[in-house]
């Protein structure tokens, strides 16, 4: 895996900030497929939700073996998780 991040893991969630920008490297966006399987072989099969530098937020879908797409989080999905969570959005 090249992108920079750290890991919240949180109820059936893995919580991903992309840091990758900071540190000139690659984003989680351009490394979906090693940070899906990262994720996995690290945290078991889990929804994987990230924020990116510019604060948007994405989930990564998988099939619990390897990515299959990386899409926007609908503003209502993501304001549960973050009530849910204690996250800052």
């Amino acid at each position: 895996m090249r992108a920079t991040v750290s890991w919240n893991v949180r109820g059936g969630f893995v919580i991903i900030g992309d840091h990758s920008a900071a540190t000139g490297g690659m984003s989680v966006r351009d490394d979906a497929r090693a940070v899906v399987a990262a994720c996995l072989q690290r945290f078991g099969l889990r929804r994987i939700i990230v924020r990116d530098s510019a604060g948007r937020w994405y989930e990564l879908h998988h099939d619990g073996e390897s990515h299959l797409q990386t899409v926007p989080l609908a503003p209502d999905f993501l304001a549960r998780i973050a009530d849910a969570f204690g996250l800052l959005v």
